[in-house]
């Protein structure tokens, strides 16, 4: 890594930002009504095809919210993209059989519902999540030179991580999307830190700490571009969110379980920090594919949530970059990153990872219980 002029990094006197991003909003209503179909299909054998359409014009996504969702034997729903290509399909009462559930975003700004339906199901979509068709809104560029954000696929031209952005490193970290009590919907990042599949992010990012929140997340892996291109590349294979297993206001940090295990994890570290060592930051900014950004360590303890509680530097981040892991130059997660407002004096700040690794560390350590495997 480059060597950084410190004598300029004493004061902290702006107030931080969150790195959240939010990236659409929540509206509700009757939007569907299982016994008022657009279209039906007779199937035969006493069943028939049900088509529902959902538009919201000019929307970077749609996110539908079931209730009452109940379906009889032989019965499902699949969730289709106005291309007709099937996303995900339901049958019962849907994820944990409560009968009130998030179905994935669907890119664009048409959902199609596809029900097989034998006459004894019923369910409604009461709320409609529509993405912003340009939502980017916070930037934490930071000064100097080299320490850009840049896809993954062309980190080898960094002077740091290159040696250490591991395949194991890059398939741990994650994109996520969800879904707030206040309207909204949000990016951040988040880092799977066990072989059990728990991923840890910002209580920011969880911050109604509840199971309507748990199960409206999607976590998506691999979400990478082989050209390093800003914005473009797919989302990748998905797990949700099943429990809120612990969290910490003031340290900022959510630990949930997923519903499956990706098949990496990342090695957190409670060392003491050193003024200059080198670090990087993995993270989703504005849901882009995969960047890392590098710098060194400015202050080991600044004021964050509470006294003490941060590190801070000058690796750059954008919204949606709350809740990625800070690596020490091998590999090693040393904070999470959870606030911006970088400038010529000031730098990004992550909580230090020192104190929140005592916290979850006998859950994070148990024995695993899942193999390796996302949808």
């Amino acid at each position: 890594m480059r060597v950084k002029v410190l004598a300029v990094m004493l004061l902290f006197a702006a107030v931080p930002c969150l790195a959240q991003e939010k990236i659409g909003e929540v509206v509700d209503g009757l939007f569907v009504d299982s016994a008022r179909p657009d279209a039906v299909e007779i199937l035969g054998n006493g069943s028939e095809r049900r088509e529902f359409v959902v538009v919201e014009p000019d929307s970077g996504f749609v996110k539908l919210h079931f209730t009452d969702f109940a379906l009889g034997a032989g019965e499902s729903l699949t969730v289709r993209d106005g291309g007709y290509k099937a996303l995900e399909t339901f049958d019962g009462k849907g994820i944990r059989e409560t009968g009130s559930f998030w179905a994935m975003s669907v890119p664009g700004d048409t959902v199609i519902l596809d029900f097989k339906s034998r006459g004894t199901g019923s369910f409604t979509v009461d709320r409609v999540a529509r993405g912003f068709a340009d939502p980017f809104q916070i930037e934490s560029t930071c000064p100097g030179n080299g320490n850009d954000y840049t896809g993954v696929a062309c980190a080898g031209n960094l002077s740091g991580p290159g040696s250490y952005l591991t395949p194991d490193l890059k398939g741990a970290v994650a994109h996520l999307r969800f879904v707030k009590e206040s309207g909204g919907v949000y990016y951040c990042s988040g880092s799977v830190v066990s072989a059990d599949g728990h991923l840890l992010t910002n209580e920011h990012c969880f911050s109604d700490h509840n199971q309507a929140q748990c199960d409206s997340y999607e976590v998506y892996f691999k979400r990478e571009d082989p050209d390093c291109s800003a914005t473009r590349g797919v989302m990748g294979p998905m797990l949700r969110c099943t429990q809120l297993v612990k969290y910490n206001y003031e340290l900022d940090y959510a630990l949930f379980q997923m519903d499956g295990y990706p098949g990496q994890h990342l090695t957190l570290t409670d060392r003491p920090l050193t003024v200059g060592e080198d670090l990087f930051v993995i993270q989703h900014p504005h849901g882009y594919p995969k960047k890392v950004s590098e710098d060194v360590v400015l202050l080991t303890k600044v004021e964050g949530r509470a006294p003490d509680t941060d590190l801070s530097y000058q690796a750059e981040t954008a919204g949606g970059s709350s809740g990625s892991p800070v690596f020490d130059g091998n590999g090693h997660v040393i904070g999470l990153h959870h606030f911006g407002g970088c400038s010529d004096t000031e730098g990004n700040q992550g909580v230090r990872m020192e104190l929140i690794l005592p916290e979850i560390a006998d859950i994070i350590n148990a024995p695993a219980t899942r193999t390796a495997g996302v949808r």
